[in-house]
């Protein structure tokens, strides 16, 4: 009898388990023809906030291997489930008026033949107090910039704190990923009108400065040509059904200690375009102030002009990739940052906001400078 019983259990704790990761991780697909888009689908928006202990510990230097942290690192994350997420409803609506006017196409430069290691290297995890989130960098004029997800940062903006950690990874040659490694302070670049961006806007978009180290010695050590920045262009409107990779820190990449530590990469394809017709103000306990903006969209699939918003399709994204670099893979180009993800029918869909939309390029140009390449 005990026997049984024994077994009993067994067998539903194994099926508890497979039940868990099939939740969590979703196989490979191709997609053919993009989906339809129908009232019962939700966009939802994914921000990882995660409690970090008060505790903290300074992460250890590994010389041989180019890594020497000069600030102080999380302590590690035993509770690495990401809170529940609000969701964004997705409008019927294929064609139709937008308040804010989109841009008609511009032609850009010739793509560069495509350098994976370069793009990694140039994807940072960005740490705002107990919120992460993922970024990519550029640079202008000699200065370095992440771009993220403005919804990663508000919490800071709106305590009047403007500064966060952008950390750069390390590339792990016996295991071959990269890794979170080198922290640097992000100086937050026009807050106020980033703050009103999000908030009334629905242009969910943040620049930080990264800031170099007091001693320029050990930068030089770790990057003796600069920090690693994104050399390719923004994406013209044409690339509807084009290929694409989503890079971002993920927390159910990593380890049980540090979830997210590890840069993921998902693939997928451009499947719709969004245009922002108002945002929607709802309660929240993920953020400070108990609110969360999300921006309201009408759906097209016209390619003629640039859109505020992309729709792509993945086979993953997750918490902690909000923020993270969408890159064409098919013209060799940036589309955009990562902000929010839905799953229906076991199909992932991601949404992205447009750095190349002309109002978003102005505020990015008037911020940093000439954003072309």
């Amino acid at each position: 009898m005990l026997l049984k019983t024994f077994r009993a259990i067994t067998l539903l704790l194994f099926s508890a388990a497979v039940l868990l990761i099939l939740n969590n991780i979703k196989n490979d697909f191709v997609v053919s023809v993009p989906p339809e888009i129908v009232a019962s689908r939700k966009i939802t928006e994914i921000t990882e906030i995660v409690e970090i202990s008060k505790k903290t510990t300074t992460a250890p230097a590994v010389s041989e291997e180019g890594i020497k942290t000069k600030q102080a690192r999380p302590s590690a994350i035993f509770s690495p489930k990401p809170p529940p997420i609000p969701t964004i409803p997705l409008p019927t609506t294929s064609e139709a008026p937008v308040k804010t006017p989109s841009t008609p196409l511009k032609p850009i430069p010739t793509s560069p033949q495509l350098n994976e290691n370069e793009i990694m290297a140039a994807t940072v995890r960005i740490r705002c107090g107990k919120t992460f989130g993922s970024g990519f960098v550029l640079k202008k004029n000699e200065k370095w910039y992440a771009l993220t997800a403005a919804h990663v940062i508000i919490d800071k903006i709106e305590a009047r704190d403007f500064e966060c950690d952008v950390i750069f990874p390390y590339y792990n040659p016996n295991f071959e990923y990269y890794q979170e490694a080198h922290y640097r302070v992000g100086k937050i670049l026009s807050p106020t009108e980033t703050e009103k961006n999000y908030k009334e806007k629905g242009f969910d978009l943040a620049v930080l400065e990264v800031l170099p180290l007091e001693n320029k010695s050990e930068d030089a050590r770790v990057f003796p040509a600069g920090y690693p920045f994104i050399n390719y262009p923004l994406c013209s409107a044409t690339n509807l059904t084009d290929k694409i990779v989503l890079w971002g820190y993920a927390t159910n990449i990593g380890t049980t200690a540090s979830p997210g530590s590890i840069l993921s990469q998902f693939e997928g394809e451009i499947v719709q375009y969004g245009d922002i017709k108002g945002v929607l103000k709802e309660r929240s306990n993920k953020f400070a102030g108990g609110y969360e903006y999300l921006a309201d969209l009408n759906y097209t699939a016209d390619s003629s002009i640039q859109h505020p918003a992309v729709l792509i399709m993945s086979n993953n994204n997750f918490s902690g990739a909000s923020g993270g670099l969408v890159f064409d893979i098919s013209k060799n180009c940036v589309i955009g940052v990562n902000i929010a993800v839905s799953i229906q029918d076991n199909q992932v869909f991601g949404l992205v906001i447009n750095p190349n939309f002309g109002p978003i390029k102005e505020w990015l140009e008037n911020t940093i400078g000439e954003i072309s390449r």
